[in-house]
C-alpha cells in the first residue's frame, strides 16, 4: 500500500494524530484533577456514609463516562459531545464541497467568488482531511460517542479508501511507448546536480518544463548538448514583477514536430505543440495554470482556467496535455478536463496521484499535494507512470508512459 511507502503520507498521519492525541490527553488530565481534587475535600471525610458513596461514584465515573459524575466532570462530557458533533458537521460539510460541489457551474471551471474558492480548497485538502476525520473518528469512538464516530467514520472511508487502497491497471504489451514528463525546474533552485540526476533519470522522450528561466537554459544545454533537437519555448508571463529573463515553459523533445507552435497567455504561459510518433501526429499542451490561492487571485485564475478549456475543447487532434496545472485531481478544473475525454495517467495506472508539491520543506510534508499531472485522450493508453526523485525544486517530477491504442 502506498500508505507506508509515501513518506508524507506517514507524515501526515503522525502529524494529525498528535493533533488528535494531545487535546484527549489534557482533558484527561484535567477530569483526573477534577476527580483528585474532589476526593481530597473535607467533606468526604463527613461520615463514612459519605465516604462510600463518594468513593462509589468516583469508582463510577471511572468505569462510565456517562456515569454520575461532579458538575465540574459533566461539564468536560457536555464539550466532548458538542466537539464531536461540530467536528462531524464540519467533515460532512468537507465532503460535500469535495465530492458533489465541483460538478456545479456547467462547463465553467468552478462557481465565482467565496462558494468557487471554498470548494478548491476542499478538494485539495480531500485527503487530509479523510485523514483527520479518521483519527478524530478513533478519538470519539474511545469516548463512547457513537454516532459522531460514525458520521466522521463515513467521511474517512469515502477519502482514504480510494487513495491508501487503489485499484492498479497492469501494464502493457511490448508496445512503443512514449515517455511524457512533466518537471517544474523552480526559478531559484540552484541544486544543479540533483536537477540532472533527476533529468537523466527521468530519459523523457517530450519534457515539459515550466520555470524555465535563463540559467537553466544555460545548464540544460550543458547536460543535454546533443540530445532533445525539439525544442519549443513559451513567452514569459506578462505580471508585474516579471521581466523577459524571468520563469516561462519550454518543451524539449525528441521525437519531430510539425511546425505548429501557439502560445497563449493569461497568468501563465501556456504551449501549444504539434508532435508526430510512431507516424501518428498528436498535440501536446504544456501547461502552467497559476494557483487559485489566496482568494484575490482566484476568479482571475478561473478566467484563465475557461481559457485554456476552450483552447483545448476545440483540438481535433489526439491531446496530451502535461505540466504543473495547481489543481488537486478532485478540483473542478481537472473534472471539466476529464470531461473533455482526457484521462489522469497517474490515476489510471497507479490508482491515485502521488503528491507533487511542496517537496523542498520537511516541515510541509503532512499538506502535500498532487498538482503536477500528465492526462491524455482516447486514442492513447497509460501503461506507466512515476515520479521521480527529488531534485531540489519544490515541485517533484513525474513521467507516464503511453502508447497508441491499436
Amino acid at each position: 500500500m502506498r500508505m507506508w511507502t509515501d513518506g508524507s503520507r506517514v507524515a501526515s498521519v503522525l502529524w494529525v494524530l498528535s493533533i488528535a492525541i494531545v487535546p484527549g490527553i489534557v482533558e484527561e488530565s484535567l477530569r483526573h484533577a477534577i476527580l483528585e481534587a474532589t476526593r481530597s475535600s473535607p467533606r468526604r471525610r463527613q461520615s463514612g456514609r459519605a465516604r462510600g458513596e463518594l468513593t462509589t461514584c468516583s469508582h463510577r465515573s471511572r468505569l462510565h463516562p456517562d456515569a454520575t459524575l461532579p458538575a465540574n466532570t459533566s461539564i468536560w462530557r457536555r464539550i466532548e459531545i458538542a466537539a464531536a458533533w461540530l467536528a462531524a458537521a464540519l467533515a460532512s460539510c468537507a465532503a460535500l464541497l469535495a465530492l458533489a460541489c465541483p460538478y456545479l457551474g456547467g462547463n465553467a471551471p468552478g462557481l465565482e467568488g467565496w462558494p468557487g474558492f471554498l470548494i478548491e480548497v476542499a478538494t485539495s485538502m480531500w485527503i487530509h482531511i479523510g485523514e483527520l476525520s479518521a483519527i478524530t473518528a478513533v478519538v470519539a469512538l474511545l469516548r463512547r460517542l457513537w454516532w459522531p464516530a460514525a458520521a466522521l467514520g463515513v467521511v474517512a472511508l469515502a477519502a482514504l479508501v480510494p487513495e491508501y487502497w487503489p485499484c492498479s491497471t497492469p501494464a502493457a504489451d511490448g508496445a512503443p511507448c512514449l515517455r511524457v514528463a512533466a518537471a517544474n525546474l523552480s526559478g531559484d533552485n540552484a541544486d544543479y546536480a540533483a536537477m540532472e540526476a533527476s533529468l537523466r533519470e527521468l530519459d523523457a522522450d517530450v519534457l515539459v518544463m515550466p520555470e524555465f528561466t535563463t540559467a537553466w537554459a544555460e545548464q540544460l544545454e550543458k547536460w543535454f548538448a546533443n540530445d532533445y533537437p525539439h525544442r519549443w519555448l513559451g513567452a514569459p508571463s506578462e505580471r508585474h514583477g516579471y521581466v523577459e529573463e524571468g520563469p516561462r515553459i519550454a518543451v524539449w523533445s525528441r521525437i519531430p514536430g510539425v511546425d505548429d507552435f501557439e502560445v497563449r497567455r493569461v497568468y501563465g504561459c501556456q504551449v501549444r505543440v504539434t508532435l508526430r510518433f510512431c507516424e501518428r501526429a498528436f498535440a501536446l499542451y504544456a501547461i502552467h495554470a497559476w494557483p487559485p490561492f489566496p482568494y484575490r487571485q482566484y476568479n482571475g485564475v478561473r478566467r484563465e482556467r475557461q481559457q485554456l478549456l476552450d483552447w483545448i475543447r476545440g483540438e481535433t487532434l489526439p491531446t496530451i496535455v502535461a505540466g504543473d496545472l495547481n489543481a488537486a485531481p478532485g478540483s473542478p478544473f481537472v473534472l471539466r478536463l476529464r470531461q473533455c475525454g482526457l484521462g489522469l495517467a497517474s490515476e489510471y495506472v497507479l490508482g491515485s496521484a502521488p503528491v507533487t508539491w511542496p517537496m523542498n520543506d520537511a516541515t510541509m510534508a503532512p499538506l502535500r499535494i498532487a498538482i503536477d499531472h500528465v492526462l491524455y485522450s482516447g486514442a492513447f493508453r497509460a501503461v506507466g507512470f512515476d515520479r521521480v526523485r527529488a531534485n531540489g525544486s519544490d515541485h517533484a517530477p513525474v513521467l507516464a508512459r503511453l502508447v497508441w491504442r491499436q
